[in-house]
């Protein structure tokens, strides 16, 4: 009996500890595949729309839980993104990346 208490409040001890999921920041759709042959980051990418905003970013993290190439478009999706600067094209360019996503059921 002790032991299995102990179990017990072991296992309510873990459980309580575990930190919710972070709620993501914004949601959109992924709209398309930017098809343009030129170097990366100034070609290539998916467009999506978040808001009245329309943007591009470069890739999806490793992780994601469906297949833009696959599933029908335009794909509703809840992400957090990243924003880095690339000079590859020429000039600075705001280079975005989803740190997170998941597609919206």
């Amino acid at each position: 009996m002790k032991v299995l208490n102990a179990m017990l409040i072991g296992f309510t001890f873990i459980t309580a500890c575990q930190k919710p999921e972070k709620e993501f920041t914004s949601k959109g759709e992924i709209t398309g595949i930017d098809m343009r042959k030129c170097a990366a980051p100034c070609c290539g990418g998916w467009f999506f729309t978040a808001g009245s905003s329309k943007s591009k970013v470069q890739k999806f993290p490793d992780n994601i839980d469906f297949d833009p190439m696959r599933d029908s478009l335009p794909l509703r999706v809840e992400f957090d993104l990243e924003s880095t600067t690339s000079v590859d094209c020429g000039e600075p360019t705001n280079i975005l990346i989803f740190k997170r996503i998941r597609k919206i059921k």
